[in-house]
């Protein structure tokens, strides 16, 4: 049994909860699995990572909050952790980077985002590359796609939104009736 603030590299299994600082490799558990730095796959019910470089598959995925922010120790001072890109490939009912997920607090930092959010709902601060919900996506700015069966909400676009209703700041038809029908798109 390690400590929660100890590296994982390889595999780590959870039968319940689990919590490690650093996980690279494979990270498998029934119910939640909770990583600072995650590199690789995480695959529960429900994953959390503050920083992700991989692959998230789970009824509900999140990367960006853990509850109080992220600290590590160096020497006698203890300095925020460096907030970098997360890259990879969410795949879940809900996906959620940063502090547009309604399960964030408002103190919660804001992400980069880089890679493919697949799910019902997903929502990201900033996002490079597509976003695909059956249901919906929101994200503050998206550079790329963004494909829903009924809503995509970019409050800046640089790509293109494919939905029954698409809402954005900045697109082709600007959201003078509350939303463009089908197919929205600015560069």
């Amino acid at each position: 049994m390690l400590s929660s603030d100890s590296d994982v590299i390889g595999v780590r299994v959870n039968v319940l909860m689990g919590y490690n600082a650093r996980v690279t490799g494979l990270d498998v558990g029934t119910v939640a699995n909770q990583v600072g730095n995650m590199c690789g796959l995480q695959v529960a019910i429900g994953n959390q990572a503050m920083y992700l470089g991989g692959i998230q598959v789970g009824l509900a995925n999140q990367i960006g909050y853990l509850g109080p922010p992220a600290v590590e120790a160096h020497g006698q001072a203890v300095q925020p952790i460096a907030q970098a890109p997360d890259t990879g490939l969410q795949i879940g009912l809900l996906n959620s980077v940063g502090r547009m997920s309604p399960l964030s607090p408002d103190d919660t930092p804001k992400s980069f985002f880089s890679g493919i959010q697949i799910g019902i709902v997903n929502f990201a601060d900033d996002v490079a590359g597509v976003q695909v919900g059956a249901l919906a996506n929101e994200a503050n700015e998206v550079t790329g796609l963004q494909v829903s069966l009924l809503w995509n909400q970019a409050r800046i676009l640089r790509g293109v939104q494919i939905g029954l209703v698409n809402s954005t700041g900045n697109g082709l038809l600007r959201d003078s009736l509350g939303g463009v029908p089908i197919i929205n798109a600015a560069f």
